[in-house]
């Protein structure tokens, strides 16, 4: 049984819209304006054009799935999605070098004839596009009743290095929380003023705004980092009054003392976010202590697998009971 391309997005979640373009279905998972904000950089574009987060979700009493996928851009070697069931990951689909297409046919596991919950995680590192999706059983779209999650930042966000979309921090945290996420994390980015202006629709319970390794990276005056960490926020706070805002300053990095262009320490854009003033339930959580263990980083400052699994309990105890907000 084929489930229609143009009824996929009855299945799908942490995306703002799609298109099928020939016989490809395709999940973006930044608003428009976003995307087009970062198209003016080959390898901006392809960041954002991963489809991190993005998730198709569905019950069914198959015993098996036939999928096939396109890729499109990617950013990393790293074009695996990860196959849940029942809320246990269970194996991966697709391949791990993002180039061309990709057939092939998913076992999920004893239980054949009972109801369960399968998602299938997209590509973090690659624009995965969907060319089939079918079953020995019919797929139904799983009933999603979650507080949504939006979480803006880096690559830390997007979840580079991670070998498979499940591992990434977020993902991680929003599926042991059972929160709905969007993830609006781009490698490389930035905080830019004009993010403000870029954001999604839709309502949100929870908001997280991590920028601040790159600001320090591309040596961003601080000044200006600090102007735009408030314009986002203060955005954040006009679009969604009631949700709760975490801003999460840069993560660890292996030589802490290394000084960028201006001379100033990753330290130095941590403490920034301190002197700025905070609309009402806004918190600030302080970046290494979600990255704890330089041990958990692969290279300068990204986690491991394991780094990510510490990234999000770490971070869902800092969200604390907002994390079960709207539930």
């Amino acid at each position: 049984m084929i489930f229609p391309l143009n009824q996929l997005h009855t299945l799908a979640s942490g995306l703002c819209d799609w298109t099928i373009e020939g016989d490809a279905w395709t999940a973006h998972r930044l608003p428009l304006a976003m995307r087009r904000h970062y198209a003016a950089s080959e390898t901006m574009n392809a960041r954002a054009l991963c489809t991190a987060g993005v998730v198709l979700r569905f019950q069914t009493t198959a015993s098996r799935l036939n999928i096939a996928v396109r890729y499109g851009v990617s950013c990393r070697q790293l074009g695996w999605g990860s196959v849940v069931v029942d809320g246990n990951p269970t194996t991966s689909f697709g391949a791990k070098e993002p180039s061309g297409d990709w057939s092939g046919r998913v076992d999920l596991g004893d239980g054949a004839g009972q109801s369960r919950q399968v998602e299938l995680w997209l590509a973090h590192c690659a624009q995965m596009k969907l060319l089939e999706l079918s079953a020995d059983d019919p797929l139904h779209p799983a009933e999603i009743r979650r507080p949504r999650w939006l979480a803006l930042g880096d690559s830390i966000t997007q979840g580079a290095e991670a070998q498979y979309p499940v591992n990434i921090g977020v993902c991680r945290a929003a599926r042991q929380a059972n929160l709905n996420l969007l993830n609006l994390g781009v490698g490389s980015a930035r905080a830019e003023k004009e993010l403000a202006d870029q954001l999604p629709d839709g309502s949100f319970d929870l908001v997280s705004i991590a920028y601040g390794l790159n600001d320090y990276a591309q040596s961003f005056p601080p000044a200006d980092y600090a102007a735009a960490m408030a314009t986002i926020t203060g955005r954040v706070r006009q679009q969604w009054p009631r949700a709760p805002i975490f801003m999460i300053s840069a993560t660890s990095i292996r030589d802490e003392s290394e000084a960028n262009q201006l001379g100033l320490r990753v330290q130095h854009y941590r403490d920034i976010l301190r002197t700025l003033t905070l609309p009402p339930s806004t918190w600030i959580i302080d970046g290494p202590t979600l990255t704890p263990d330089i041990g958990g980083i692969i290279d300068n400052c990204h986690p491991t697998d394991d780094g990510f699994a510490t990234y999000a309990q770490a971070l869902l105890r800092c969200f604390g009971d907002h994390a079960t907000a709207g539930k």
